[in-house]
């Protein structure tokens, strides 16, 4: 019987087979489940010249092995460091164990090294198997645990996201020293993921002060994966959030949000620490010029491992 391997081909899928590509990969992670992997990722599954999907199949043109790029710009003042994010890993069932993940992995991995990515970066349970394809654990975030023991007294009910206060929300967003770059588009279209829902405060004009991002389909579900605005307003949205919620609230923050993260620790809410996810350096220069470009602020991100001075917040995951 010959083998997968010569049986397959790899190549880029053409975006009209987008849609369909994205079914038979949903299938592959999660029979059954209501939420599209288009939808989930909306930023992935779509012609765009920033995304790649890579798929090794048959000669009969079945799909067998899939990888995703999504090439992204990380922005800091005019600094700029160019990322790729591989997502989507998955093998048909009956294709599993010939290799096929690997190579399209691989070949995901060369097409960001073509594309100028100074790392490439996944989030992945299979530690294990990427760490055999030369990936290693880099970066840092914070993990708090929040509970209505640090939030005790009145807080105002948080106010529903819609699209009325995007710009205000984007506005917000365009705030942080270091952040992924979204058009406003972009920012709409992450915040209508399904199973995300975000949480707005009001300030005394009326204004929009604070948003606090819970859930992205299938993932961060009960947790604040992104955040934005002044400490104190956060303050009165994170109270008002856990008013509300009948468990304790995970919070993940930037090493960047030290404000914020002072103003946890002087509730007595201390975090453990994560890394960001796992990744591959492609150009120790480019990485090394954009942390230079940051001065002291870049020692915030100092962690075991290479030197990965930023960090993504969970809307930007894929």
């Amino acid at each position: 019987m010959e083998t997968l391997r010569a049986l397959s081909r790899i190549h880029a899928c053409p975006p009209e087979r987008l849609e369909s590509l994205a079914e038979t990969v949903g299938r592959w992670f999660a029979p059954g489940e209501e939420i599209s992997l288009s939808s989930e990722y909306p930023l992935l599954f779509r012609d765009h010249p920033a995304v790649r999907h890579y798929i090794v199949e048959e000669e009969e043109g079945q799909p067998l092995s899939h990888a995703a790029l999504l090439v992204r710009h990380v922005v800091s003042g005019p600094a700029r460091l160019r990322i790729g994010m591989i997502s989507c890993v998955a093998t048909a069932p009956e294709a599993r164990g010939a290799g096929l993940a690997s190579e399209v992995v691989h070949w995901a991995v060369r097409s960001a090294a073509d594309k100028h990515c100074a790392l490439v970066l996944l989030w992945s349970e299979l530690e294990h198997f990427y760490r055999g394809l030369g990936f290693e654990r880099i970066g840092r975030e914070w993990i708090f645990l929040l509970g209505k023991e640090g939030f005790p007294g009145e807080y105002p009910e948080p106010i529903p996201y819609s699209e009325t206060y995007a710009s205000q929300v984007y506005s917000l967003y365009l705030k942080k020293s270091i952040r992924v770059e979204r058009s406003p588009g972009e920012m709409k279209t992450l915040l209508s993921i399904p199973r995300t829902s975000t949480y707005l405060a009001k300030g005394s004009s009326g204004e929009i002060e604070a948003y606090a991002c819970m859930g992205k389909g299938r993932d961060f579900q009960g947790v604040i994966h992104e955040c934005g605005g002044e400490p104190r307003a956060l303050e009165q949205l994170l109270g008002g959030i856990l008013a509300r919620s009948a468990e304790p609230v995970p919070l993940i923050l930037s090493p960047l949000e030290e404000s914020l993260g002072t103003l946890l620790a002087g509730k007595g809410i201390f975090p453990s620490e994560g890394a960001l996810g796992l990744g591959k350096i492609l150009d120790p220069e480019a990485v090394e010029r954009f942390a230079r470009s940051l001065g002291p602020l870049a020692d915030r991100f100092r962690a075991p491992g290479p030197l990965v001075p930023f960090h993504l917040p969970g809307l930007d995951s894929v």
